[in-house]
């Protein structure tokens, strides 16, 4: 996992390929960088570990916790 904060004056185009509009926005992409979830606004660490856990073991979390949007592409 790596955590990378984006500055939009000096990252505007990673801005624009994932769509970065609203801001704290927390996105979860894979190795090709294909965004698997989305948060937008704050996220608790509990909510972001269990996305994380689902992403890597469908199944195997409660559907209680929020595992953020899937409905972004950074095709």
């Amino acid at each position: 996992m790596s955590v990378q904060e984006l500055e939009y004056s000096a990252e505007a185009a990673l801005h624009e390929r994932y769509k970065v509009d609203s801001v704290p926005m927390v996105l979860i992409a894979d190795e090709t960088g294909s965004v698997r979830r989305a948060f937008l606004g704050p996220v608790t660490a509990t909510d972001l570990w269990a996305s994380l856990a689902e992403l890597r073991d469908p199944g195997t979390v409660s559907k209680d916790c929020n595992l953020g949007e899937t409905i972004f592409s950074s095709d």
